[in-house]
C-alpha cells in the first residue's frame, strides 16, 4: 500500500491515484447516492511508511474519505501536507467496529486489507453509523 503528498495539483500523480480507484463519482450521482464523502474521523494507524509519518507530530491526526468509481481515497494531512492512501474496492477485505474505553472517540473502525495490514479511524459513537453505511457504499465485500 502507497500514499502519495497530494498538496500540490500534480497531474502525473492523480492519473497514479485515479488508475487505483478510478475517478470521482460524478457530483449529481453523488447527491442522489446520498454524497461522496465521509464524516472526519481520526485515523489512529496505518500501514507501513505512513504509519512513522503519524508519529512525527503529537496533533490529532484528522481523516476523511472521498467515495470513487472503484473504492476511496483516504486523506490526512501531517503539518501543512496532505497525503492520500487510495484503496480500490478490492483491497478492503473486511470491518470491524469496537467500543473503546475512551471518552473521546469511542467507536473504532479496523479495515483489513489484502495485504494482511490494517487501518484504524476512530470516531464519535454518534458518527458510527455514518461511516458503517459509508464503508458498505465504497467496498463491495464488506
Amino acid at each position: 500500500m502507497r500514499y502519495w503528498n497530494l498538496t500540490y495539483n500534480d497531474p502525473d500523480r492523480w492519473d497514479e491515484v485515479y488508475a487505483i480507484t478510478g475517478r470521482p463519482v460524478p457530483f449529481f450521482k453523488g447527491i442522489a447516492q446520498g454524497g461522496t464523502g465521509s464524516p472526519r474521523g481520526v485515523l489512529i494507524d496505518v500501514p507501513g511508511e505512513a504509519s512513522e509519518m503519524l508519529g512525527e507530530t503529537s496533533n490529532v491526526k484528522y481523516c476523511n474519505l472521498q467515495r470513487t468509481q472503484q473504492g476511496a481515497i483516504l486523506y490526512f494531512k501531517i503539518r501543512l501536507e496532505v497525503y492520500g492512501i487510495p484503496l480500490g474496492d478490492h483491497e478492503v477485505l473486511s470491518m470491524r467496529r469496537e467500543l473503546q474505553n475512551r471518552t473521546s472517540h469511542p467507536c473504532v473502525f479496523t479495515l483489513n486489507l489484502a495485504s494482511g495490514k490494517q487501518i484504524q479511524i476512530a470516531c464519535d459513537e454518534a458518527k458510527a453509523g455514518a461511516w458503517e453505511l459509508f464503508f458498505k457504499k465504497c467496498f463491495v465485500r464488506i
